[in-house]
């Protein structure tokens, strides 16, 4: 699936350095079935940004239309000391 209006950030730069200085942390959650990446995003970043990766099963894109809304679960894994968390 494409969206035009994200076209001139395709392809994502996948440059390690620049995560890891992004945040003293970097911990990637993403659905096992997101339409906007068919590869899945563990494949498409977060192995080769050596990224420690959460799936969120049946999550798809982990927005509103997934029924993603407000998502307090996020402040507490965000806040937490460990980058690793559990669904």
């Amino acid at each position: 699936m494409t969206v035009p209006a994200l076209a001139d950030f395709l392809p994502v730069p996948l440059v390690i350095d620049e995560v890891r200085r992004a945040a003293d942390g970097t911990v990637l959650a993403c659905g096992t079935d997101d339409p906007y990446c068919p590869e899945g995003a563990q494949v498409a970043y977060g192995l080769p940004l050596r990224l420690p990766t959460t799936m969120v099963p049946g999550g798809g894109h982990l927005n509103v239309a997934a029924g993603y809304g407000p998502w307090p679960a996020m402040l507490d894994w965000c806040s937490r000391d460990k980058l690793a968390f559990l669904v």
